[in-house]
Formats: C-alpha cells, structure tokens, sequence
C-alpha cells in the first residue's frame, strides 16, 4: 500500500478578525489526517497543524464526536467537548461522523468574526503519480465552500466544488 504526504496551511482574509483560542478548539474537532496531529500555535505565533509532512491529509476530514481513552486497563468513552489537558496523552482512538461542510461551517464559523479563513491541502503519492489540491473556506457569516482537484494517475479528476449552505 502507498502513502499519500502533503501539508495543510491555514490563511486568513486581509479584513479577517477572529478569536485564536476559539478557532484552534474548532479546527481541532476535525481529523484532518491520520496520523492524530493538532492545530496549535507556532513559536512565531501562528496558527498550524502538525509537522511539514503529515500522513494522508485531507480537508474532507470527519468530525471527532467521542474520544476513546485508555483508563485502568479498559476502555472509557469521552465526549470530544469534555475531554481535559490530562485526558490527551490516554487517547487510544476516536469515534468519528463522515466529512460534512455543513457541519465544518456551522462549528468554526462563529470563531470568525469578520472575513474568512482559507485552508489549503497540498499532497501527493508519487507510487499512485498522483497529486491534489484542496481549498476550504469558511466565511463569518456561516458560509463554506471546498474545492478539489487531483492531477496523474487513475485516481486523476476533474475540478469539483461544494458550497454550504
């Protein structure tokens, strides 16, 4: 089996105000990739998610609903919302919803005040010759669109666009 690498960057509108803790909670609802990385700020003070070379990225990502920890030898279920600073390190898994923009809109949106955000998904796998784009944005006033495109290979397609509402 190949691997698929890429990055996500995360962009902002010039007339963009929003409140950073709250977009990082929003942001980090979502499994972006699968290797069980996070948004957090930078040492520069700037928003991003993970390393520079994240496994199987996608901004089609599933919603977290309920983390799985691993407490005394069995397995205890936690409300994502619920979960603590002490709760991370004992997350064995996730129970996750199917990718919806919807949803994605409707939880990040009101940590925009004005503007937009704009994430950007770049990735490969060059067993497959295969590369993508992928484009998220997400407007104060609860609107989102993404847009994708895959260039080589046979998992090559055309252009595509999702708008919410």
């Amino acid at each position: 089996m190949s691997t698929t690498y890429g990055e996500i960057s995360l962009h902002f509108s010039d007339d963009c105000i929003y409140d950073e803790d709250k977009l990082i909670a929003a942001l980090n609802k979502f499994q972006w990739t699968r290797d069980g990385d996070a948004w957090h700020m930078d040492q520069y003070g700037n928003i991003q998610y993970g390393s520079c070379k994240l496994i199987h990225p996608t901004l089609y990502a599933d919603m977290i609903v309920t983390a799985i920890l691993d407490r005394d030898g069995g397995e205890v279920e936690i409300p994502y919302d619920e979960l603590t600073s002490e709760d991370i390190g004992d997350i064995v898994d996730y129970v996750l919803e199917d990718y919806d923009l919807g949803n994605m809109v409707k939880l990040i949106s009101p940590a925009i005040e004005q503007g937009s955000i704009e994430l950007i998904c770049r990735y490969s796998n060059p067993k497959l010759e295969l590369n993508g784009l992928e484009g998220l944005k997400i407007f104060s006033e609860a609107r989102g669109e993404i847009r994708q495109v895959r260039i080589g290979g046979k998992l090559a397609s055309e252009p595509s666009l999702e708008c919410y509402p």
